[in-house]
C-alpha cells in the first residue's frame, strides 16, 4: 500500500499531526473528556510497534484497541503485512482519528452566520456539524456579539 500513516500519506494525516500534538510526551491523556483522544494515542503507540517492532512489545494491547489480531507468521516478515490487513488497519486508523478529532473540535471551522431582513437580525456560527443561530437582536446587538462569538472561538 502507497498511501498509509506509516509513510505520513495516510487518509486524515493532517489531522493526526493535530492530535499528536495535544498528547503528552509521556503517560496517558488523563480526563473524562479526553477517551478518543487517548485511544488514538494507544492506537499511535501500537501502530508504530507493529512497523518498528513487529509488535513485540504491543501485541495484547493492538487487539484490544484495533480489534483484531495481526497473524504470526507476518509479524516475522515485518514488511510482509498482507493488503487486506493493511487496509483494515489503515481504515480502523481513520476511524480512531476522526473521533479523537471530532472530541477535541481538531479541524473544525467556525463562520459567523448573519440573517437579516428589514427589522431583525439574526446571528449563529456555522461549523463543520452544523449552524446555531441565536434569538432575534436588533443590529447593535448582534454586531456586538458576532464579534464575542468570533473571538471566544479563536
Amino acid at each position: 500500500m502507497k498511501d498509509t500513516y506509516w509513510n505520513h500519506k495516510g487518509k486524515y494525516e493532517k489531522l493526526a499531526k493535530q492530535l499528536h500534538e495535544l498528547i503528552p510526551t509521556e503517560g496517558e491523556v488523563k480526563g473524562a473528556k479526553n477517551k478518543a483522544l487517548d485511544k488514538f494515542r494507544r492506537a499511535s503507540n501500537c501502530y508504530y510497534d507493529l512497523y518498528n517492532n513487529g509488535l513485540c512489545n504491543r501485541r495484547a494491547q493492538f487487539r484490544q484497541v484495533f480489534g483484531f489480531p495481526v497473524p504470526s507468521y507476518m509479524l516475522w516478515l515485518r514488511h510482509d503485512i498482507s493488503e487486506s490487513i493493511q487496509q483494515k488497519l489503515e481504515d480502523e486508523m481513520s476511524k480512531i482519528i476522526l473521533a479523537a478529532a471530532k472530541e477535541q473540535r481538531v479541524g473544525e471551522t467556525h463562520e459567523p452566520v448573519v440573517r437579516f431582513d428589514k427589522l431583525n437580525v439574526e446571528v449563529g456560527i456555522k461549523t463543520s456539524q452544523a449552524t446555531f443561530f441565536l434569538p432575534t437582536l436588533t443590529i447593535d446587538q448582534a454586531r456586538w456579539l458576532r464579534d464575542e462569538l468570533i473571538e471566544k472561538l479563536k
